[in-house]
């Protein structure tokens, strides 16, 4: 099964490509998820990602449960359920059961990503869920580069009040 987009592969792309001794910056990747752009400042490579805003729908009968959810905003994007959730810390002390998610028809690549306004120096927390495919669950401390920040990504300046052109967004989870 092929990811919509899978952003450490192009970061790691865009990586040979500088080793290369390229020099027309940034350089443009066309996904499924839309265009996917990286730009080298020097050491850094700073990736913009494509947006795939979410919109409001029904919840599916078992999902907050399955995520150990008592409440929480529902959202659909063309692959994802998107739950906002009202702090950082629910994100970060999710225990989802994920044999329960793997019962709810989210699609062949669909899954659920649990989201909330960052604290700190975080502008949001996510963790996304995909029992079907790899389910991707970082600590703290890691930054994500895959298809699943594409929905929050687009949220967080309207929802969470992010007026940043970059944000700053780690996923959450044990590995």
């Amino acid at each position: 099964m092929e990811d919509d987009l899978c952003g450490h592969a192009t970061l790691a792309s865009a990586y040979a490509l500088s080793l290369r001794g390229h020099d027309t910056w940034p350089v443009r990747f066309h996904t499924v998820s839309g265009l996917l752009t990286v730009n080298r400042d020097h050491e850094r490579f700073e990736m913009d990602f494509p947006s795939r805003p979410a919109v409001s729908c029904e919840i599916p009968t078992g999902l907050l449960s399955a995520l150990g959810l008592e409440m929480a905003e529902v959202m659909r994007d063309p692959r994802d359920f998107l739950l906002v959730v009202d702090h950082a810390e629910i994100v970060r002390n999710l225990k989802p059961d994920i044999a329960a998610l793997a019962k709810i028809d989210m699609g062949i690549t669909g899954g659920a990503i649990v989201t909330a306004s960052g604290d700190n120096d975080v502008d949001y927390v996510c963790i996304s869920l995909h029992p079907r495919g790899s389910t991707k669950m970082l600590r703290p401390d890691q930054s994500s580069a895959h298809s699943s920040h594409t929905g929050p990504d687009a949220l967080a300046s309207k929802h969470f009040e992010c007026s940043n052109s970059v944000l700053a967004a780690p996923e959450c989870g044990a590995r």
